[in-house]
C-alpha cells in the first residue's frame, strides 16, 4: 500500500498538500531482533519549515514528559553529561534543565531555535570522543533504518563504555491489540516490542507509558549483545494478517461506528491532525466510495493551524473554529484516546451543543 510519506508535514497551500509525496509501505519482521520494519523505506529528508510534530501544547503530554523525567532521574544524576539525539524543537531538554540537569547537549537536523546547547545536525563520526553518561532518544529510533546497528554506532562514537541509554518508542503490541492501523506510518520505518529490546539488551529496564502506547527503555552500553552471523534475515508480513481493516472495507465499516452516520450526513469533526488523523482519513478516503470529508480537522498546535494536511487537502483549524460551527448531533472523532478527557473538558467549557464523541 502507499501512504503519505511525512504525515506530520503541513503545507501553506492546497496545491502543495495535494501534490505532497506518498510512499510504499511493505511490512517485514527481523528474525533475530524481532522488530517489524518497512522494507520499502527510503531515507526521508525533513524540511523544518513544514514538519510540525510537537505535542507540547497538551497538558496531558506535559504530564507524560514529567513522568519520563522522573524515569531518567532514577538512573542518573543531575551532574551527568546527558545528550539527547533527535531532540526536535528542544522542549524536553528545556524540561531537563528546569529539573536541575546542568550538563546537557542536543542534536537534531530539524531544530529551529537559538539554544547554544543544541546542534542543528545529526550526531555523527565528527562527535567521536563525545563523553555522555547518558544518551536519550525519544521517538527517534523508529525513524532510523537498521536501528540496532545504529545503536552500536552511537555508543561507539560516544566512547564511554559505562554510558546508559534511554529510549522511548511507540509500542507495536499496543498498535496491534487496538487494531490501530492508522499508526502504520511511512515516517516510522521500525516498530518495536519488549521482545525487540530484550534481544539486544537482555538486562534492560522497560516500562509501558502514556497509557501503554509507548515503551520507555533504559539500557547500559556494557550489556549490548553482539550480532549473530545471520543478522539480516527477515520474513515478509502481510498487514492484512494483522489488521482486519485492510482485508475488506466491508468488514471494518462496522468497527468504526462513526462511519455509519457521517457518510450520509457529513457531520463529523477530527480532533488531532497529526499521524493518526492523517492516516485514518487517508485510508477511509481511499477505501470507501461514499466517503465524506470532515467538517474540520482540529489541532491545538498553532504551528499546524491554517496549514494543509498532506495528500488530503484539508486545512487545519483551531478549536475555536469548531466551537463556533458545531451543531447538535455532530460527531467529534478524537484520534488519540489518551487525550479524551482533556478534549471533552475543553468542549464542555466552550460549547453548549450536544455532540457525540468517538475515540480511535
Amino acid at each position: 500500500m502507499k501512504i503519505p510519506s511525512i504525515p506530520n508535514n503541513v503545507y501553506l497551500t492546497l496545491e502543495d498538500s495535494l501534490s505532497s509525496p506518498v510512499s510504499l509501505f511493505l511490512l517485514a519482521k527481523h528474525l533475530h531482533y524481532r522488530y517489524f520494519f518497512n522494507k520499502s523505506y527510503l531515507q526521508l529528508k525533513y524540511d523544518k519549515k513544514l514538519y510540525q510534530n510537537s505535542q507540547n501544547c497538551s497538558p496531558r503530554f506535559q504530564h507524560h514528559l514529567m513522568n519520563v523525567t522522573s524515569f531518567i532521574k532514577r538512573f542518573s544524576s543531575s551532574e551527568w553529561n546527558i545528550a539527547e539525539i533527535g531532540c526536535g524543537k528542544g522542549d524536553f531538554l528545556d524540561i531537563l534543565s528546569q529539573q536541575g540537569f546542568v550538563n546537557l547537549a542536543g542534536f537534531d537536523s530539524a531544530y529551529e531555535g537559538s539554544n547554544p546547547l543544541i546542534q542543528n545536525r545529526y550526531f555523527s563520526e565528527e562527535d567521536t570522543g563525545f563523553n555522555a553518561d547518558m544518551i536519550i532518544m525519544r521517538h527517534t529510533l523508529e525513524h532510523i533504518p537498521f536501528p540496532f546497528d545504529f545503536l552500536r554506532k552511537l555508543l561507539s562514537i560516544n566512547s564511554n563504555n559505562n554510558a546508559s541509554i534511554v529510549i522511548e518508542v511507540p509500542c507495536f503490541d499496543w498498535i496491534v491489540n487496538h487494531q490501530s492501523w492508522w499508526d502504520l506510518s511511512y515516517e516510522h520505518c521500525n516498530y518495536f516490542t519488549i521482545e525487540s529490546f530484550k534481544s539486544i539488551f537482555p538486562n534492560c529496564t522497560i516500562e509501558k507509558v502514556f497509557d501503554n502506547q509507548y515503551l520507555l527503555v533504559k539500557a547500559d552500553y556494557r550489556d549490548i549483545i553482539d550480532p549473530p552471523p545471520s543478522l539480516n534475515e527477515f520474513e515478509d508480513v502481510d498487514v492484512k494478517d494483522i489488521f482486519l481493516f485492510f482485508r475488506s472495507s466491508d468488514i471494518h465499516d462496522s468497527d468504526l461506528d462513526f462511519t455509519k452516520n457521517n457518510f450520509n450526513e457529513g457531520r463529523y469533526w477530527i480532533w488531532g491532525s497529526a499521524t493518526k488523523g492523517v492516516l485514518m482519513l487517508y485510508h477511509l478516503k481511499s477505501m470507501f466510495f461514499n466517503y465524506k470529508s470532515p467538517l474540520g480537522c482540529i489541532d491545538i498546535n498553532p504551528s499546524k493551524q491554517t496549514r494543509y494536511l498532506p495528500s488530503l487537502g484539508y486545512q487545519v483549524m483551531s478549536p475555536e473554529f469548531l466551537y463556533s460551527n458545531i451543531q447538535d448531533g455532530d460527531i467529534i472523532v478524537i484520534t488519540n484516546p489518551t487525550y479524551k478527557s482533556e478534549i471533552i473538558s475543553l468542549l464542555y467549557i466552550n460549547t453548549d451543543s450536544k455532540f457525540e464523541v468517538f475515540c480511535l
